[in-house]
């Protein structure tokens, strides 16, 4: 179980926003990390603007096998939309915490235009973690779990 610093909240409701960016693996799989065991429920959450498709049960179906993801315990939704930004804001709504993988964006990216991610992060009202990876890293998480 994790807890919320100073409290007692248990993560039952976990949402992970993705799109098929580079962290969007890494993402799912801290997710199913940090919800709770025995009631926890993981969203993977897709915006369909209609311009980019990823298919988001067919990448959870994917990555439970590559990272041996609990089976049955990642739902998939998706919402058709083009305001990518306020729909995901909306959805955070319904969760305990929610789990956004980082952009590949540079520092000089960063500075001219704040990444989706990061605007998430800037107007979540909920907790928020971001991740980013270069690979091999559930073994070193589950050490400090």
């Amino acid at each position: 179980m994790i807890f919320e610093a100073g409290t007692d909240k248990i993560y039952k409701n976990v949402l992970v926003p993705l799109s098929g960016g580079p962290n969007c693996a890494f993402a799912l799989e801290v997710t199913t990390i940090l919800a709770d065991k025995e009631e926890g429920k993981v969203v993977a959450f897709n915006v369909d603007t209609g311009k980019y498709k990823f298919n988001i049960k067919e990448f959870i179906h994917d990555k439970e096998k590559q990272l041996n993801l609990p089976s049955g315990k990642i739902e998939a939704k998706t919402i058709k939309s083009k305001k990518i930004l306020d729909t995901i804001l909306t959805e955070i709504a319904n969760y305990d915490l929610v789990v956004v993988g980082a952009t590949g964006k540079s520092v000089a990216q960063h500075f001219w235009m704040a990444s989706l991610p990061e605007k998430i992060a800037e107007e979540c009202q909920k907790p928020i973690a971001m991740v980013k990876a270069k690979g091999g890293i559930r073994s070193w998480i589950k050490q400090w779990i």
